[in-house]
């Protein structure tokens, strides 16, 4: 019930982002339908640009984005198609180490603060009740990083087959709008700046 109730959660969580529709694809002779995730999302192209730092002579490298290489994308997947991924694996392994290492020091501090004054049938309760609640958590962890890496990594898989390898910038549809006012808050910024140094160079 546990499990059940934590994907429950983490379907709950993603229901903004992902718009499930049914296929029009037979899965088998049963005459089932074959789900798909449907996710929009548009590329920007960041750019390494190296500036002059002012009245020095030594430079940086900064990132830019350049808003007129924007494109929109919309990827369709099969949950067979993000269960394919091998980043679960390294993510189920990931995510064992995080809540071992976590659970570890919390039991040790129960250890030390109650433990040592326990009997041995309620410190046996207390030890199993960790390794429940851990399996629970490595689980629920696990599907919800596995799953948005999954999906990360076929998002920059299509953008890499439709517009070239690159640095891109991949954000979802949903949040584009307040993600394109800040970059445009960001490029007035940064020409009102070239503005005000070109005036003081003829100033001076």
């Amino acid at each position: 019930m546990g499990i059940i109730l934590v994907l429950d959660l983490f379907l709950i969580e993603y229901k903004n982002q992902i718009r499930i529709k049914n296929s029009p694809d037979i899965c088998g002779k049963t005459g089932g339908t074959v789900k798909k995730f449907t996710y929009n999302f548009r590329s920007i192209m960041v750019n390494h640009v190296e500036k002059v730092i002012p009245g020095t002579v030594f430079s940086k490298m900064v990132l830019e984005m350049d808003d007129t290489a924007v494109e929109k994308h919309t990827l369709e997947l099969t949950l067979k198609d993000i269960l394919k991924d091998p980043v679960w694996i390294t993510q189920f392994i990931l995510s064992f180490m995080i809540v071992t290492a976590v659970s570890g020091v919390l039991l040790a501090g129960v250890y030390v603060g109650f433990g040592r004054t326990m009997e041995q049938s309620p410190w046996i309760i207390t030890v199993i009740t960790f390794i429940i609640l851990d399996i629970i958590i490595v689980i629920a962890l696990w599907i919800y990083l596995a799953f948005k890496v999954s999906v990360e990594n076929k998002k920059r898989e299509l953008v890499i087959k439709t517009r070239d390898s690159g640095n891109w910038r991949l954000v979802d549809e949903s949040d584009w709008d307040n993600f394109y006012r800040l970059l445009m808050i960001a490029k007035n910024r940064r020409e009102s700046e070239k503005i005000i140094k070109s005036d003081n160079s003829i100033v001076k």
